[in-house]
């Protein structure tokens, strides 16, 4: 993803503003939001029950497909096999 407008992104805790400007190459990692303990807790610990009632956060954060022209060539596939083993 290419930033179509300077952001800046608030640092916690006394960190640093991290300033991202226009045009930057922005890359978002599947292993590291998957990890942050601010959204799930114990991210390291194997808890399906977790999705049960999941927070907004988690559900934010969920792209089990991956998005965009690089996203999962079975996404199509996989969405109806889901639908035909609910129906």
């Amino acid at each position: 993803r290419t930033a179509l407008k300077d952001l800046i992104i608030k640092g916690k805790d006394g960190e640093r503003d991290m300033i991202v400007q226009r045009g930057i190459q922005l890359m978002y990692s599947p292993y590291l939001t998957f990890r942050n303990e601010d959204v799930y807790k114990d991210p390291d610990v194997y808890r399906p029950s977790r999705w049960i009632d999941p927070s907004e956060k988690a559900v934010n954060t969920l792209q089990s497909f991956s998005v965009g022209r690089r996203g999962c060539l079975g996404k199509r596939l996989a969405q109806a096999e889901i639908r035909n083993v609910i129906a």
